[in-house]
């Protein structure tokens, strides 16, 4: 008898058939239509027993569950990487943890990408989602618009805390390579409530200023990142996990354990058009609002290893990472 050395989760269900078959030394998931044992392997002895009440999934890591081929819309499977049930709905394998709507990433994330300007960055995996490995300096909406470039800081406290009054600059008006761009919420939705921001009525991330196959993330987004760093060995030091290893005032850099790399881009007043905190503070747009004048945005800082999460005026100018879709 050939044996395996992994483990398998029992899930209780009410009549989910579903069927776990081995095929040259990789795992194919699907449906079963009437079985009271599954076989697991390539010998009629190794067999999971299932019930209409019962199903026995074998861990598969994010990697194994996208190496699946053509799954059919029905299909479950565990995911072992974050612990999680996922269920292929004929779009993507959507978590059933009963906490959000979102999916394991549907497109690689690792390689090489780049934006609208010809900007290339890295893609991260952290958990189930994949994030951009530096702050976004596009100069363009993904359309080819040209988003409004403003240096005066009379020009810039003249925008309004809308969706409407779109604007980037650089930190003291100086382009800073890995540092990006800043941007007001207006440039970061893409100017265009309705067209980019629909999804983000029904809690989704929505385009935004981001690459095509990328989003601007919402607020529930950034949490789930936030939460996984803490739920796999950074309570307490989500931030620190994030933060670049260099570019930090007094030397206070972080780990940067999964290449995030955030960097302290600090900000534009809304108020007075000024910049500051750079190498202090880094922020970051959400797609989410917190009113008609203000949203939400994650914020790191020098001295404090956590994550912080508030909201501002929309006219303030922030850096922006995207998500992948």
């Amino acid at each position: 008898m050939k044996t395996h050395s992994f483990s398998f989760v029992i899930v209780l269900f009410a009549m989910i058939p579903v069927l776990l078959t081995a095929q040259n030394g990789g795992m194919n998931v699907g449906r079963l239509i009437a079985a009271t044992s599954v076989t697991v392997g390539t010998t009629a002895s190794e067999t999971v027993w299932v019930t209409p009440q019962l199903v026995a999934l074998p861990p598969l890591t994010n990697s194994q569950i996208h190496a699946i081929v053509s799954p059919q819309e029905g299909m479950l499977v565990y995911g072992c990487d974050s612990d999680v049930l996922l269920l292929f709905d004929g779009i993507g394998w959507k978590r059933l943890d009963g906490t959000n709507n979102h999916y394991l990433p549907s497109i690689p994330c690792t390689g090489t990408f780049t934006d609208i300007d010809g900007n290339s960055f890295q893609g991260v995996e952290i958990g189930d989602q994949c994030w951009m490995d530096r702050n976004l300096e596009v100069t363009h909406y993904p359309n080819g618009d040209t988003i409004p470039y403003i240096t005066d800081s009379v020009v810039w406290v003249a925008l309004l805390n809308d969706n409407s009054a779109d604007a980037y600059c650089y930190y003291n008006n100086t382009p800073a390579g890995d540092y990006g761009a800043l941007y007001s919420y207006a440039a970061a939705i893409a100017d265009d409530w309705t067209l980019d921001n629909e999804n983000v009525i029904n809690g989704e991330g929505a385009q935004g200023i981001c690459p095509d196959g990328w989003h601007l993330p919402t607020d529930d987004e950034w949490y789930v990142l936030v939460t996984w760093l803490s739920e796999n060995g950074h309570a307490g030091a989500e931030g620190t996990a994030l933060k670049s290893e260099y570019g930090w005032f007094e030397g206070k850099n972080g780990t940067d354990n999964y290449h995030f790399t955030a960097l302290p881009g600090g900000d534009r007043s809304c108020t007075s058009g000024t910049f500051s905190s750079a190498s202090i503070f880094g922020f970051w747009w959400s797609a989410s609002e917190y009113n008609s004048g203000c949203a939400f945005y994650r914020c790191l800082r020098y001295n404090i290893a956590t994550v912080h999460s508030s909201n501002y005026a929309k006219s303030r100018g922030f850096s922006v990472r995207c998500v992948r879709d």
